[in-house]
């Protein structure tokens, strides 16, 4: 196995259907409306972390929904 690979020609799963597809099969997509300063900061937060802002507002969310305890 090497040490580092090159993923500068990759594509994104939205440039291959078949990959598309399937990631869909897991995700909903949802509107919300959110602030405009929420949006903003998360944004240039994304910028920095490299990812897409969409990207962080889901693992926020995942972190935040792990560490809560429902009552059912």
């Amino acid at each position: 196995m090497r040490k580092e690979y090159d993923f500068s020609q990759a594509k994104s799963v939205k440039e291959i259907p078949h990959l598309q597809k399937l990631q869909m099969q897991f995700k909903t997509e949802v509107q919300i409306e959110l602030d405009n300063d929420v949006i903003e900061t998360l944004k240039k937060q994304a910028d920095l972390k490299g990812i897409d802002y969409q990207i962080l507002i889901n693992q926020i969310l995942r972190s935040f929904t792990q560490n809560i305890k429902v009552n059912i």
